[in-house]
């Protein structure tokens, strides 16, 4: 093989294991400011177009029955994601198999 002959190509011994948590929380936390301050952003802006009474297409209400319907069945999907997001990769919730 390769490296029996050269040994200067050999792969370096891992040494132990670094702790990820500290990582894995910054990416966490700070993935969190982003997608909050997003969230302000887009409805900062939505609030905005509508007290101007602009009616593109982002702040069209519905004026049917089915398109409030639809409306809320959109809201309610994405509440239900939200929650099974939240439910199944909280760490608290998680049920303990140890």
């Amino acid at each position: 093989m390769f490296s029996n002959k050269h040994p200067e190509f050999r792969r370096p011994t891992v040494g132990p294991r670094r702790s990820t948590w500290p990582y894995r929380f910054a990416e966490l936390f700070f993935g969190a400011i982003a997608k909050a301050t997003m969230v302000i952003a887009v409805v900062f802006v939505a609030a905005l177009a509508l007290l101007s009474g602009e009616t593109g297409g982002v702040t069209d209400l519905p004026t049917t029955r089915k398109g409030w319907r639809n409306l809320l069945l959109f809201v309610l999907t994405i509440f239900v994601v939200i929650a099974c997001g939240i439910y199944f990769f909280s760490r608290t919730t998680s049920p303990s198999y140890r």
